[in-house]
């Protein structure tokens, strides 16, 4: 699809997407992400579309791993669920009931689609700026703009001016509302929210050290993989995202999450034809945490051996990342 079509997208962009793809779990999570989030700020300015059910037409395109919603959204409100539209068709739920023509007036569906995206766009800067979500009651506030837009601080005391009616919608968001989508963010693993702008992308994003403050659904204390308990032994498959040589350690991509993993002796440059590819990893599972205890929430590897699942590349040494 020519990007001059699109109306606005949810994109994911790392290594972990190179190629175009995402485990079929993790993109129908990001499908039914956008399409709540969509539909929560949808409803909240338009409170008269409530009570319909509508679908919201999407493409996947290939490159990062992208949902691109369509400016044919515009004559594409098909009705019941989230549509998906590939190079086969449009693939619906059952159609449920209706939208009234006079509920849009004189606005295209387009628009409220491209404003519903803006507005995400908003949560995001504003949760940033605050460096959370949960944040309802903002003291000290400054007014510019015959009072329609509000200034906010943050805990540094810096302003960000808004919309009067984005900071209603803030105050009244649940705190999942980009939970679902952001909690599939990892060090490599980068969210991006954009609107089509003149023919250029604008967008707002959201990084790994950022996805705390949206995916407020999993608590900080909550333990990563108990079933892997320390000092245990284990082999576990996955795909090695880096190779970091400074701290001698391989990150591993498992079940959504990158595991460290460090060699029991040795340089990782002599496993450097593992780098990029799905391998099968044998070691210690290390839980040791910062106060020296060994209740670290996320699980180390201390590896013996690691083995490439795939037919054998061309990956040089300069693949590794010295930071």
């Amino acid at each position: 699809m020519n990007d001059e079509k699109s109306l606005g997208r949810l994109r994911y962009s790392g290594r972990l997407v190179d190629g175009g793809y995402m485990d079929a779990r993790k993109s129908a999570e990001a499908l039914i992400g956008l399409d709540a989030a969509l539909r929560y700020v949808l409803f909240h300015d338009n409170s008269n579309l409530a009570d319909s059910d509508f679908e919201i037409p999407v493409t996947i395109k290939r490159g990062s791993w992208d949902i691109i919603i369509p400016e044919a959204a515009n004559l594409a409100l098909i009705y019941g669920g989230l549509a998906i539209v590939t190079g086969m068709g449009i693939y619906t739920s059952a159609a449920i009931s209706t939208i009234a023509a006079n509920d849009f007036k004189n606005a295209s569906t387009k628009d409220f689609f491209r404003s519903a995206l803006k507005n995400i766009q908003w949560i995001i800067k504003i949760g940033k700026h605050l460096g959370t979500i949960e944040k309802k009651i903002f003291p000290s506030v400054k007014w510019r703009n015959d009072n329609t837009e509000i200034g906010i601080p943050n805990e540094k005391g810096e302003y960000l001016y808004a919309p009067r009616k984005i900071i209603e919608l803030f105050q009244d968001l649940p705190s999942d509302i980009l939970g679902k989508v952001s909690g599939l963010i990892e060090e490599e693993r980068t969210m991006f929210v954009g609107v089509m702008e003149d023919g250029k992308w604008v967008e707002e994003k959201i990084t790994y050290k950022e996805k705390h403050i949206f995916s407020v659904s999993k608590k900080e204390d909550e333990v990563l993989f108990p079933e892997l308990s320390h000092g245990m032994y284990a082999e576990l498959e996955g795909y090695v995202t880096r190779g970091n040589t400074n701290s001698n350690s391989l990150g591993l991509e498992y079940k959504g999450h990158i595991l460290n993993c460090v060699p029991r002796a040795g340089n990782i440059v002599k496993h450097k034809e593992v780098l990029f590819t799905k391998s099968r990893i044998i070691g210690e599972i290390d839980r040791t945490d910062d106060d020296g205890n060994t209740r670290a929430k996320k699980p180390a590897i201390i590896f013996t051996e690691i083995v490439s699942l795939e037919a054998p590349g061309n990956e040089e040494q300069s693949l590794f990342v010295e930071k």
